[in-house]
């Protein structure tokens, strides 16, 4: 009789004990079903904004807390570096304060130099990344190799004088081997993307010009930000008047497979009527 009701009784326990495991698991493991299980919407890109002049700064600021821009690039330093550190310092300073980054444009070992200085001086105005502007890829082919030694050379003196922040490198059109070289030596790339349809970004250009080569180069290896142009040669800005930034960033998102890590819109000047 006592070993019946031991039995009777481990019996009652292990049933509860599996009950209680049962009610328990849906909250350890949560399995949604039917349109709960559908993916979130996806949040917009991070957005960069070229800036062709630092008179532009204060305009462009404004713009950029309205329209969800996280970065700017600021063109035209060599006067406010060289006579407006403080104003540089100040402004950098206050974009930060308001979530925005600061990327600074470099053509040559001279502004290297002079931003490493303006830096050590001015600690509250450091930017956040340094971005080249060396177009190597337009070269003459005899002296393309040439061009591309001071891209090299400028890349390695950008990452020897910044230790506190990223380098990027903006391209048109690298080969294979370069690309190899630069993906070991930035950050992030910013790709130009002349494209008048962002749905066809990766149609466009043959060989040595094959937009979907060059993204191919990259992807997987560093971060890429794809450039997008509302003036100059086959723009935006007809597709753009007829429908919004989201759409665009949308339709470059799918072309691009997904993999973008930000997108850069060129320039703050041409954007003002068509950014909605």
């Amino acid at each position: 009789m006592r070993r019946r009701w031991i039995l009777a009784l481990a019996g009652a326990l292990l049933t509860a004990c599996g009950a209680f495991a049962v009610r328990r698991a849906p909250l350890a493991s949560p399995r949604p079903v039917g349109p709960a299980a559908s993916a979130a919407p996806s949040a917009p890109p991070a957005r960069s904004l070229y800036v062709a002049s630092f008179d532009e700064r204060e305009a462009a600021l404004a713009f950029a807390l309205e329209h969800g821009v996280s970065e700017l690039t600021l063109y035209g330093l060599g006067r406010a570096l060289g006579a407006e550190p403080a104003a540089l310092a100040a402004f950098v300073a206050e974009a930060r304060a308001r979530g925005l980054a600061v990327a600074a444009p470099i053509a040559g070992l001279d502004r290297v130099e002079a931003l490493a200085r303006y830096e050590a001086a001015h600690p509250e105005g450091r930017f956040d990344g340094w971005s080249t502007e060396l177009e190597y890829w337009n070269a003459p082919p005899n002296e393309r190799p040439h061009h591309f030694e001071q891209l090299q050379a400028l890349l390695t003196a950008m990452r020897a004088a910044k230790r506190d922040g990223w380098i990027a490198c903006y391209l048109g059109y690298p080969s294979a081997e370069e690309a190899a070289w630069i993906a070991a030596h930035v950050d992030r790339v910013y790709l130009s993307f002349a494209v008048p349809d962002p749905a066809r970004a990766l149609e466009w250009g043959e060989g040595l010009r094959s937009h979907r080569a060059r993204h191919g180069y990259f992807d997987g290896r560093v971060p890429i930000w794809p450039i997008v142009y509302t003036r100059g040669d086959a723009h935006l800005r007809p597709w753009l008047a007829q429908r919004s930034i989201a759409a665009l960033e949308e339709a470059l998102a799918r072309a691009l497979g997904g993999r973008m890590a930000g997108v850069a819109y060129f320039d703050h000047g041409s954007l003002r009527d068509v950014f909605r």
